[in-house]
């Protein structure tokens, strides 16, 4: 049995199946277990956030890994992302060791998607920083249905795509729209006064005849103090007529191109009578 340890770190545990000649026991499984030990690291390399609402707390923990814990000495812990504290815990391990963990503690005070990182510093000689990056997103009031756009353009497709942005709690206004491009329209309008609005995106002339595939990116900008900016992607794709529809379009260019002899008109009543 091998083990590639390449790309991994801390408790590590594989089963395997193994075959005998024993009647009785023909196969039988076999745990394998080990610690790849670092010289310091996280037990994860990304600490990730979702499924939060604004006001909201939410706790992890992760396992600092050191190859020789009873020299490690964890410093000042310090962060880049608002809402977010960290604290160095410290234990004992199975082995009675000293043994560390990293809490974090996040109360989101905006709503969106965020990215960051921590940082703890040490006194380890080839690492005197840990960083510890994270990021997710922070659910909010205000929503979109759909939070995003793909508006595929085909012969006789409906081109005109709409969505709407509501809050359930707070009033707001969407004050501008930036990201404004000149393949695509989008116009705003306040259905429920202070609660909600319509989107109405569609591709213009210049964006039906551009590139098959292209993207555009709006920011919203709200009044809002919870949810100050939001985000609609929108993708444009092009694809064949679909169904009977292109069928008969193709068939009746085939036709047109198609050459066929000319004839009089004694010719088709003598036909017709042949008929007869």
């Amino acid at each position: 049995m091998t083990v590639s340890t390449a790309g991994r770190k801390g408790k590590l545990s594989k089963t395997v199946t193994v075959e005998t000649n024993d009647p009785k026991n023909p196969k039988t499984k076999l745990t394998v277990s080990g610690n790849i030990l670092v010289e310091l690291d996280f037990d994860q390399p990304y600490l990730r956030f979702a499924g939060l609402k604004v006001g909201t707390e939410k706790k992890q923990t992760v396992k600092i890994l050191a190859k020789e814990p009873e020299k490690l000495e964890l410093g000042e812990v310090t962060t880049d992302v608002e809402g977010v504290t960290a604290e160095v815990v410290k234990s004992t391990g199975e082995n009675g060791k000293p043994s560390y963990s990293l809490l974090v503690t996040f109360v989101p005070k905006k709503a969106g998607r965020f990215t960051g990182a921590i940082m703890v510093k040490t006194n380890h000689p080839k690492a005197s920083e840990l960083k510890l990056r994270m990021g997710g997103e922070v659910d909010g009031d205000i929503t979109m249905k759909p939070p995003r756009l793909t508006i595929w353009a085909e012969s006789g497709g409906r081109m005109e795509h709409s969505v709407v942005v509501t809050s359930e709690k707070k009033p707001f206004k969407i004050m501008d729209i930036e990201g404004k491009d000149p393949r695509l329209t989008i116009r705003k309008t306040e259905t429920k006064k202070g609660y909600e609005y319509k989107l109405i995106v569609e591709p213009t002339k210049e964006g039906t005849k551009s590139e098959k595939v292209f993207s555009v990116n709006y920011i919203l900008r709200t009044d809002s103090k919870e949810q100050p900016t939001l985000e609609l992607p929108v993708y444009y794709r092009t694809r064949a007529p679909r169904g009977v529809k292109s069928k008969t379009h193709n068939l009746k260019g085939a036709l047109k191109d198609l050459k066929l002899p000319q004839r009089g008109k004694k010719g088709a009543q003598k036909e017709k009578g042949n008929h007869k």
